[in-house]
């Protein structure tokens, strides 16, 4: 049995309730990428909530990521062994991603750069 999909009435059972084609808006990854940039940028709350960290906050960036652009982070990350990870990252979440997995992020984001 085929329903008219403008009605506003639940689906009868058995029927799959699907947004009529000729409404939905037309996405791409460009205006999805620019809807989140402005969104962050307009969203009042994060103007009214948005304040420099203080001193010594455990949420500040770590010594080994802080003022640094992306590419030199990941340059680092290539040079870091073991050891030195583990002192870096001690008790952050990043250390779940294991060295062997950030130095591939790293090696990605290079590779990813050297063709821009």
């Amino acid at each position: 049995m085929s329903r008219d999909m403008g009605s506003d009435s639940a689906p009868a059972p058995g029927e799959r309730h699907t947004a009529p084609t000729d409404r939905l808006p037309v996405i791409s990854p460009i205006s999805e990428r620019l809807y989140r940039l402005i969104s962050q940028e307009v969203w009042p709350w994060n103007r009214k909530f948005s304040q420099e960290l203080a001193e010594g906050s455990p949420f500040a960036a770590r010594e080994f990521i802080a003022g640094k652009d992306a590419v030199t982070v990941a340059t680092d990350i290539l040079a870091l062994d073991q050891a030195a990870f583990s002192a870096a990252f001690r008790k952050l979440p990043m250390k779940r991603a294991k060295l062997a997995g950030l130095k591939r992020n790293a090696a990605a984001l290079l590779a990813n750069e050297a063709t821009r």
